[in-house]
């Protein structure tokens, strides 16, 4: 709330003060809104009862004329249509009949006999187009007309309803009916005498809501004729026969309706529809009023708080708080010998004014720490806390500033990219403080090696960057960054250890590879790769040569990112022959890519770029449940082999492998001991305590080990003891030259021998000729695969090398390790 947050603690006060008067308000409201919703419901039961008392005494008066029909019907007179006589007893009874306002006889086709009018006609008139007459004799029974205004020769014409009632002749048959006209105007006397308020109505309407009768004590209205309102005629359809509604009246003003309607039997349609109404208004004035009262009394209060609350506060809180205001302004200008002058009650002024000065006594010291810790503060925002050197921060404010330089000066500059090489190692070797103590080292000299007005900076890790200033040519940046290579190789001593490290970099020149910073460093990123990808302890120069080979690897990145869930992956496997068989005992399962838009993609090209973007951890995750089916699958049909999957260094490092690997294992239904699982010798040697844990748990799975590409890397007696390993490949580039190199012969003896020492089994890859095959087996290698048995082939051709290479055999086809 912005406006409660900037108003003046009076106001704030005033309005708390009239949000806690808002309950009283409610009460107020409540009691009110509940003598209305009473009011309203009285009113109901008012034109409720009106409208049945009103009915009742209309239905008695009919009673009545139906009674004195009867009568008159049984008169001899009558009966032999004697006009004289007719007339005669007829004007007796509309003497004596308050609520008639004729009486007549007309014969069976209409013709008025006699009524009991006084005057004579001045006209003779007829009764057979009349609904009341053509009703009674159709049904032989007392009925009731339509509103009606009488032919007969009135000074002033009058609403009425007749009711008539058939007499039968001899013959059975009417020939004659009497009938009676009813004055509306009776239920005027009627409604006035229910004692209603003011502006009550009574409606008198027929079957199709026209408006026979309207009065209320201003009299009958001039709305007689019209049509009915049609949100008032759901009385009319629906099927209560009385009852009370809510709505907007002829008038337009909102009223209560009572309503009721009237039949002469209850099998018969309604001949007339009473309405009696009382507007909401009068009905519901009482608690208008008191609502009224009761806004006129909070707004009263209102003001009355508003003032008293101007006074008490501006004395006791307003006064305070302004000379508190005024001392902190001052303060805030400088001076810190502004105090509140209030005294140090124990109120809660009094413990602001105390705490304020004590604040102000204690702001100076604290001014000059915030300068300290500004200072401080500037420092780690633009230079690294280890080196001291500057960081990527200060680095694009400089690369904007020799911008400007080189387009004002006409020169250009260029941007190094370092990175210290196998730095990890360092660290994993030796501890993050010898690490530190070599990065210090390694900046000191590349801040000596630099010219006077170049830049060197931290980016972060073992990464620096370097800014040389007013270079033309690639030739004259050529000669600084040799002599940072030379600084990053010279030897240093390292908590009493001699230590050689080298560097790579990339460099980009502006303006010519870029002219703006963002493009400039991704430029001298993309050399600095290219470095590293050469061999390290280098330079490269930024070319477009260079983008196109890092766009083209980024491309390959992405198509693999989406190569499983397109199925391009698939695997082949190549089989693994027994010596001393000749049996095919197990496969190898080799993973291959034909991309949908790049082509078949070799597993040299593909599988590095999977380890560096860990995409190697979902797809090995893949290749090992695919593998683990496909052998399931085979060994239904006949063809039981051992499945060798390889692991890499990513994969070996995952928290999952695991879990994955036991998953697997689970869901295929492959025997545990039947998977082979190969890992390259440089798995072994980073971390190798977390390695052997790791190991020992797929051993615990009865899983096999195999070291791929034995004796190419870091080949060590101590990790063979310490490692559960089970079986060694002998890698193809000893088995080439095999039998004209003695070195490849002797390697490949010791290598046999050094497994059987330790209860491991050999196999020898690359096998394609059949004097290596031989040599193999004088040695005693236990299995071969190369191209000299079977190429890699897809999985539905296995099953048929195997029978064809193992025909006639009894021996299991599985291989024991």
């Amino acid at each position: 709330m912005p406006f409660f947050r900037n108003a003046s603690i009076r106001s704030k006060l005033l309005a708390i003060m009239l949000v806690c008067s808002v309950p009283v308000l409610f009460v107020f409201t409540y009691f009110v809104v509940n003598q209305y919703l009473d009011k309203r419901k009285q009113s109901e039961r008012e034109v409720l009862s009106a409208v049945q008392s009103i009915a009742f005494e209309h239905v008695a008066q009919v009673e009545g004329i139906r009674s004195l029909l009867i009568a008159l019907s049984q008169y001899p007179d009558i009966r032999l249509k004697n006009e004289a006589g007719c007339a005669r007893i007829l004007n007796l009874i509309l003497e004596k009949s308050p609520t008639s306002l004729n009486v007549g006889v007309a014969d069976a086709d209409g013709r008025v006999i006699a009524t009991g009018l006084k005057q004579p006609l001045p006209i003779k008139y007829r009764v057979g187009d009349r609904k009341y007459f053509r009703d009674a004799l159709r049904t032989g029974t007392f009925t009731a007309g339509e509103y009606t205004v009488s032919r007969a020769a009135l000074k002033k014409p009058t609403p009425t309803l007749h009711f008539a009632l058939p007499v039968a002749g001899p013959k059975g048959t009417p020939d004659l009916v009497l009938y009676a006209a009813y004055d509306l105007n009776s239920f005027g006397r009627i409604f006035d005498a229910q004692g209603l308020p003011p502006g009550a109505i009574i409606n008198l309407t027929d079957h199709r809501g026209t408006v026979l009768y309207r009065y209320s004590r201003l009299g009958v209205s001039d709305l007689v004729g019209t049509t009915d309102h049609p949100d008032l005629r759901q009385h009319m359809t629906g099927r209560a026969e009385e009852g009370v509604l809510s709505g907007v009246g002829l008038d337009g003003a909102k009223r209560h309706f009572g309503f009721k309607r009237l039949r002469l039997n209850p099998n018969e349609p309604p001949y007339l529809y009473i309405r009696v109404s009382i507007p909401e208004q009068v009905a519901t004035s009482n608690t208008r009023k008191a609502f009224a009262i009761s806004l006129a009394l909070f707004a009263i209060a209102a003001v009355v708080t508003y003032f008293l609350t101007r006074v008490i506060a501006g004395h006791y809180i307003v006064g305070p708080v302004r000379r508190l205001v005024s001392a902190s302004r001052s303060v805030q200008e400088g001076d810190l010998t502004a105090r509140s002058g209030l005294p140090y009650s124990s109120d809660e002024l009094g413990q602001l004014a105390r705490s304020f000065d004590d604040m102000a006594a204690s702001l100076d010291q604290r001014i000059r720490q915030i300068s300290r810790a500004e200072s401080e503060k500037h420092r780690l925002a633009f230079y690294d806390p280890l080196t001291e050197l500057p960081n990527r921060r200060l680095l694009r404010d400089r690369l904007q500033i020799a911008m400007v330089r080189s387009r004002r000066q006409n020169t250009g500059f260029a941007l190094a990219y370092l990175d210290i090489d196998n730095f990890k190692h360092i660290n994993d070797s030796l501890g993050h403080q010898a690490g530190d103590q070599l990065l210090k080292i390694v900046a000191a000299r590349y801040l000596a090696a630099l010219r006077e007005d170049d830049f060197v900076c931290r980016l972060g890790g073992d990464e620096f960057a370097v800014i040389l200033h007013d270079i033309q040519q690639e030739s004259a940046a050529s000669s600084v960054i040799q002599k940072l290579l030379e600084a990053s190789s010279a030897p240093m001593e390292i908590e009493g250890r001699e230590l050689l490290i080298t560097a790579s970099i990339g460099v980009a020149f502006y303006p010519k590879d870029a002219e703006d910073t963002a493009t400039l460093e991704k430029d001298a990123d993309i050399a600095l790769y290219h470095a590293k990808d050469e061999g390290k302890n280098t330079f490269r120069m930024f070319c477009e040569e260079l983008t196109r080979s890092s766009r083209e690897r980024i491309n390959l990145i992405h198509a693999l990112q989406h190569a499983q869930d397109r199925n391009e992956l698939f695997l082949h496997y190549q089989p693994k022959i027994d010596n001393s068989t000749g049996r095919v005992t197990g496969v190898e399962a080799l993973l291959r890519w034909n991309s949908a838009d790049l082509g078949s993609i070799p597993p040299d090209r593909f599988i590095p770029l999977a380890e560096e973007s860990r995409l190697i951890i979902p797809i090995g995750e893949w290749v090992i449940r695919t593998a683990c089916s496909q052998q399931v699958a085979w060994k239904r049909v006949g063809c039981d082999l051992s499945m060798a999957v390889n692991i890499s260094a990513v994969q070996l490092k995952s928290p999952g492998l695991i879990e994955t690997i036991a998953s697997a294992i689970e869901e295929t239904g492959i025997e545990a001991e039947q998977l082979e699982l190969e890992l390259t010798e440089s798995c072994l040697v980073d971390r190798p305590d977390e390695v052997i844990k790791i190991l020992e748990k797929l051993r615990e799975l009865r899983c096999n080990i195999a070291i791929d590409d034995f004796g190419t890397g870091y080949s060590s007696l101590s990790y063979l003891k310490n490692f559960p390993v089970t079986v060694l490949k002998i890698d193809r580039s000893f088995v080439k030259d095999l039998t004209s190199n003695s070195s490849d012969r002797a390697i490949a003896q010791s290598v046999v021998n050094l497994a059987n020492n330790l209860d491991m089994v050999t196999v020898a890859e690359g096998v394609e000729h059949q004097h290596q095959q031989t040599v193999l087996e004088e040695i005693g290698c236990n299995f071969v695969q190369g191209y000299l048995h079977c190429e890699p082939v897809p999985p539905e051709e296995i099953p048929a090398i195997v029978r064809a290479r193992n025909q006639g055999s009894d021996e299991p086809l599985m291989m024991n390790n």
